[in-house]
């Protein structure tokens, strides 16, 4: 579990350091859960494992995600992902003054009671169903994608073709309620 953590929280440092989040909230938070981390840790300890950092691309709904994958891709048809988030904890408004007991001046809030954002994390481990390469030549993709292409004109043709008969219909429509309204006004 020792390795895990200390090399765990190396990387975090440095990530954090090149990425900007809150590295030290969310290891902590992972630690403080070691219990439920007992799987993740045994692989990490008895196989050759590396962590990665994705930055979030979720537009801020998480601080990004830390992947552990074997460095022999033949060792494990897995990886984990650990998604780095938060949870908004209702304590009620900041009143914080600095005559409250535990008051800090750096964040200006006695930090009991009050709303914030409480780092959490989800694991999730993720299996590789099938990984494969093409079997044949590149002239056969050629081929293929000569056949694609085709595949691909009779689509479009047939999409276009359904766009106008939906045109040709909205007009008929049209031009039907045209003669309605002109009977109508005469």
């Amino acid at each position: 579990m020792d390795k895990f953590f200390n090399d765990l929280k190396k990387f975090m440092i440095q990530e954090s350091q090149e990425q900007k989040f809150n590295a030290c909230e969310y290891f902590h938070t992972l630690h403080q859960h070691k219990d439920k981390l007992t799987e993740l840790i045994h692989t990490y300890e008895n196989h050759n494992c590396y962590f990665s950092y994705t930055v979030d691309n979720t537009d801020g709904y998480t601080d990004g995600v830390i992947s552990i994958h074997f460095n022999n891709w033949q060792e494990g048809s897995y990886y984990y992902d650990i998604v780095l988030s938060s949870n908004q904890m209702w304590g009620g408004y900041c009143q914080c003054t600095p005559e409250d007991e535990g008051y800090n001046p750096i964040h200006d809030c006695c930090g009991l009671g009050c709303d914030y954002n409480a780092p959490s994390f989800n694991i999730k481990k993720i299996s590789n169903v099938a990984g494969e390469d093409f079997t044949g030549h590149e002239r056969d993709m050629w081929l293929l994608q000569e056949q694609w292409d085709k595949d691909m004109g009779i689509y479009k043709e047939d999409k276009n073709n359904a766009q106008i008969k939906e045109i040709e219909k909205q007009i008929a429509s049209l031009q039907k309620r045209r003669v309605e309204l002109q009977l109508f006004n005469s």
